[in-house]
């Protein structure tokens, strides 16, 4: 992001907090807790809500948090889940795929973020006086039996428009009270489809993925005490009050069944576990009074026109409301813009970007479509233990490489043995061969018998022999060493070059097992001269050939 618009992007977020600037300390909460909190009075052991915000004529709206996983101290960083149903018969409308989830708000001491939803739909009560204070209508009279009502018949547009309302009131009157990220206030809104099914699941509240990827959260007991669905056991066909029926595991009430909450996305199709490409009307989510209870889920949503068919008037029903998040922008501050473009950074070098048993299991863990993942599955097992033979043919490589080292660095000192035996033995033929010259020049010069002197000829003859064969036997010696010498050194490198300090100690250990179980006591001694010879050469890998030699015992 270029200096000029981070300059326009914080001059907006500043005129944005100015709004605030005139809020008042505190607003009273004049209604009875059954009109904006009802289930602490239907059900005494139910806990308050998380937050509270003041309406216009002393109401009030609940709201709860709902915590994700995604780390505060990452702005780039989110919470994968599962949204929709393996279900192929509405594999078009909802089939799985994979979702990510952030909260606006941050808690820096257990290093997560959250966002808040309202407790309830918004009521008949909560609409008319929000509504009052934006076209300043007198405070309407409270209706005790309907006025804890959803407020439906309401258009996607107005229900936008209430959200608005309700956030200029928030900041002029409620400012101190609200929530903030990096200092700037919190906004309500329409619930993204991600939102609303991440919260109706339980969100964190519900560890375990397999009840988290349920048709529906965990219900104590029948299914009509948690939802209003058609029919005479639950709502017949009339809609129900707020909060009545129990909650889902974040304490949200009605998210299945009475009315059909309106969301904040357009409508597409699911196209093999991923959005399509084509949007068309406004989302709802959860089902209605309407519907029968096998058709609610938390994987449940309709699409519904903007206008009604072939009319000028914006669609509305009587069976589809809204609740409201409270969330907040994201760029709220020159640090948040800098960590962002820091977290980007990082993300571009991944520590594991070569390892693709790392790569798999990363988009194992993005797959939703169950098919795939199983696909994946078996390549990840296929390559798993591909590699895990690759890594033991490479042990038994270095276990080789290491091996004839040692067997090099041994035949270098028998032949070293055979050259010094040699050596004796040459100094041997020529100390007779001389002696028996000596013999000879002396039968001569005594005039002895020619029988004498042909003996003492022979014996030289023999020696001179023996002498030639022994030089031979040294020569041949001295070519061994050299291709021992040149074959140990060149294992030397290469050993150096294919292996860490701690796997040719791996290799070392098991080799030196291997001879003493099998008896082959004569190579322990080389095996670890040959691997001390690695080590020091690791250390200084510009040894010449002489140097490398030079490091062996005499």
């Amino acid at each position: 992001m270029t200096r000029q618009l981070r300059r326009h992007v914080l001059g907006a977020l500043t005129v944005a907090a100015c709004v605030s600037s005139h809020a008042s300390a505190d607003v009273a909460i004049e209604w009875e807790p059954i009109q904006y909190d009802p289930a602490i009075v239907v059900d005494g052991a139910a806990a308050p809500a998380d937050l509270l915000v003041p309406l216009p004529c002393g109401g009030a709206m609940a709201f709860m948090r709902v915590d994700t996983e995604a780390r505060a101290d990452d702005p780039l960083d989110d919470q994968r889940f599962r949204m929709g149903a393996p279900d192929i018969s509405r594999a078009p409308y909802q089939y799985t795929r994979k979702a990510y989830i952030r909260g606006a708000f941050e808690d820096k001491e257990k290093n997560n973020t959250y966002y808040y939803m309202a407790r309830y739909e918004l009521s008949r009560d909560q609409h008319a006086v929000i509504d009052a204070w934006a076209t300043g209508a007198p405070c309407p009279e409270s209706d005790p039996k309907n006025g804890v009502l959803p407020k439906t018949a309401i258009t996607w547009h107005d229900a936008q428009l209430a959200a608005q309302r309700l956030s200029v009131y928030a900041r002029q009157e409620f400012a101190e009270g609200m929530p903030r990220k990096e200092g700037v206030l919190g906004h309500f809104r329409l619930p993204t489809e991600t939102e609303w099914e991440f919260a109706v699941r339980g969100g964190t509240a519900v560890p375990d993925p397999a009840a988290f990827n349920s048709k529906t959260f965990e219900m104590d007991g029948r299914t009509e005490r948690y939802v209003w669905f058609s029919g005479r056991r639950s709502a017949g066909n009339d809609i129900k009050p707020i909060g009545v029926l129990r909650p889902n595991p974040l304490g949200l009430h009605d998210m299945y069944g009475n009315a059909e909450e309106m969301v904040l996305g357009l409508y597409s199709l699911n196209r093999g576990g991923r959005d399509h490409g084509q949007l068309g009307g406004f989302v709802t989510r959860g089902g209605s009074y309407r519907n029968k209870s096998a058709e609610i889920s938390s994987a449940t949503r309709a699409e519904y026109p903007f206008y009604f068919v072939d009319a000028a008037e914006p669609f509305q029903s009587e069976s589809v409301g809204f609740r409201l998040v409270l969330s907040a922008s994201v760029l709220t501050s020159d640090k948040v813009i800098f960590a962002i473009e820091d977290a980007w950074e990082q993300t571009l070098n991944p520590e594991d970007e070569d390892d693709p048993n790392a790569i798999l299991t990363r988009m194992i863990e993005q797959e939703t479509v169950v098919d795939m993942v199983a696909k994946l599955e078996s390549v990840q097992s296929a390559l798993v233990s591909a590699l895990q033979a690759s890594q033991e043919a490479t042990e038994l490589a270095l276990r080789r490489a290491v091996f004839a080292g040692a067997t090099s660095l041994r035949a270098i000192s028998l032949t070293a043995d055979r050259i010094e035996r040699a050596q004796i033995a040459k100094d041997k033929y020529l100390e007779n061969l001389e002696a028996a010259k000596e013999r000879l020049a002396a039968a001569e010069k005594a005039g002895q018998a020619e029988s004498v002197l042909n003996v003492n000829r022979s014996l030289i003859d023999k020696l001179q022999a023996n002498l030639a064969t022994n030089d031979e036997r040294l020569a041949e010696y001295a070519g061994e060493r050299a291709i021992d010498e040149t074959n140990f050194v060149t294992s030397v490198v290469a050993v150096y070059e294919s292996s860490t300090e701690e796997s040719l100690r791996k290799a070392t250990e098991l080799l030196l097992a291997e001879m003493q179980k099998t008896d082959q006591l004569q190579m322990v001694g080389p095996i670890r001269q040959f691997s001390d010879t690695v080590s020091a050469y690791r250390m200084k890998p510009d040894m010449t050939k002489a140097e490398i030699l030079a490091t062996q015992p005499e």
